[in-house]
């Protein structure tokens, strides 16, 4: 489970735990590189392999000024930072860990909507 939120990320681990799942929290920014890339770290030492990566992280930050023309930049960059590049950045760092292993997924899945 990887959040930018640690108690939101806590919280999901140990509802997955509750039940009967087996999880661990990472907490990283999909939209950095360098988060991205150590995100792999725990989960390859402490699991042993990557199976599936799910993507499913995304901000919806467009409510705040939903017209084109009145949407401030930092918006549409935190949006596409996190809703496309994270979704590449995190595929970038799972391939060439489920190519060696020779199996294993990647979903991706658009956030539901609120």
């Amino acid at each position: 489970m990887v959040d930018i939120d640690t108690v939101n990320g806590e919280a999901t681990v140990e509802t997955i735990r509750r039940e009967g799942g087996d999880a661990i929290f990472v907490r990283a920014d999909v939209s950095k590189s360098s988060d991205v890339d150590a995100l792999f770290t725990p989960t390859s030492r402490i699991k042993g392999v990557l199976d599936i990566l799910y993507n499913n992280a995304a901000v919806r930050l467009h409510g705040r000024d939903s017209r084109a023309h009145e949407l401030r930049e930092e918006i549409w960059d935190r949006t596409h930072s996190t809703n496309l590049r994270g979704v590449w950045l995190c595929s970038k760092y799972a391939i060439p860990i489920l190519l060696k292993r020779g199996s294993g997924s990647i979903i991706h899945v658009p956030r539901p909507q609120d």
